[in-house]
């Protein structure tokens, strides 16, 4: 069994992410996660993205 790293400060969650679709099927794709593990004595660095497009309809040969 593998021993839980003492050298990091904390422990949680490190992403979150959101997806939006409206009504006219434009998408939009948050994230929000750690750069790097947090260490003892430095702040947490996060990394924001974001990424938008639009759906393609149905194809009607299925």
């Amino acid at each position: 069994m593998e021993k839980f790293p003492l050298d990091l400060l904390r422990y949680g969650t490190r992403s979150h992410s959101i997806i939006l679709v409206d009504r006219d099927d434009h998408v939009t794709f948050y994230e929000k996660r750690m750069a790097q593990a947090p260490q003892i004595g430095r702040s947490t660095v996060w990394a924001d993205k974001k990424v938008t497009f639009k759906l393609d309809p149905p194809s009607r040969n299925v």
